[in-house]
């Protein structure tokens, strides 16, 4: 083993000087050693940082990517759920009663919150509408329209 260990030395000598260097820190400087080691950590540390905000980069994109498909998906349960259609057609109730009780010059705004507010409902769940509340609606729709057609000049 000793022959081939000389026999390699001989035709390699560069690399097993470089070996006998590098083999340990205490044919170093110590500050060269102090600043290997330092210089490991720090790059360990990056190197977590790195893969920290890759990981944590990736979740916001996956949530760029998937939030309004989510969103939706809740909006449109919300929308089918007993409390909102109950709550819409007593809202559209209340503002029935109210537009019955006000006075012409009110009526018009009344009329234009009113057939905004069904634009909702009629775009989910037309079905949830009373008939009596549909009659006034289709009224209200259909006074629009007259005053819309007529020329400006005429009203």
């Amino acid at each position: 083993m000793a022959a081939f260990l000389r026999k390699s030395q001989a035709q390699f000598p560069d690399f097993f000087k470089n070996a006998a260097e590098y083999k340990s820190c205490r044919n170093q400087r110590k500050g060269d050693c102090m600043k290997q080691a330092v210089g490991g950590v720090v790059i360990a540390i990056l190197a977590v940082l790195a893969l920290t905000w890759i990981a944590q980069g990736n979740d916001f994109f996956l949530y760029r990517a998937f939030a309004p498909k989510y969103e939706q998906v809740r909006r449109e349960t919300f929308e089918q759920s007993k409390a909102y259609r109950q709550g819409m057609v007593q809202e559209l109730q209340n503002m029935q009663f109210q537009y019955e009780q006000a006075d012409p010059a009110h009526r018009q705004a009344l009329a234009s919150i009113i057939l905004h507010r069904v634009a909702d409902v009629d775009g989910c769940c037309p079905e949830i509408i009373p008939p009596d509340l549909r009659a006034f609606i289709d009224k209200l729709k259909a006074e629009r329209t007259q005053t819309q057609s007529r020329p400006s000049w005429e009203k």
